[in-house]
């Protein structure tokens, strides 16, 4: 009898763990895309012109993209964060986009309802900071 309860509850629950692993790593992704966006933006506060504004925050984010290694792999700095400085009203805005379909975890995710969508953006916007 118990082989059988087993039989019958083992593929739900291995389907239950399997999803609560893929989708902790979808939620990791998300919070790493917005960090470095966040971050780049920081960085870039301490730049005196445009152009080094939008080269500090391109380096900030390779940096911290490499940190988290496999978890944001795929993502190129040069491509997928756009630094961009709007001298109207004195902010500087940074955009992250990772296509978590890159993502080695992703191919085995095929059996569980996974969101249309998978570019994970993150934005932040600081003010220059030549006041």
């Amino acid at each position: 009898m118990a082989a059988l309860e087993f039989v019958l509850i083992a593929p739900a629950l291995l389907l239950l763990i399997f999803a609560v692993v893929f989708y902790s790593f979808y939620f990791s992704a998300f919070l790493a895309v917005r960090q470095v966006a966040s971050d780049s933006a920081r960085a870039a506060v301490a730049g005196l012109s445009i152009e080094e504004r939008e080269d500090l925050a391109r380096n900030r984010a390779k940096i911290i993209i490499d940190a988290y290694g496999n978890l944001l792999s795929g993502i190129d700095p040069n491509a997928g964060v756009t630094p961009v400085a709007n001298t109207d009203d004195g902010t500087l805005s940074v955009t992250v986009e990772y296509d978590f379909a890159k993502n080695p975890i992703y191919r085995y995710g095929g059996i569980l309802p996974i969101p249309d969508d998978t570019v994970i953006k993150g934005r932040s916007v600081v003010p220059n900071g030549s006041y």
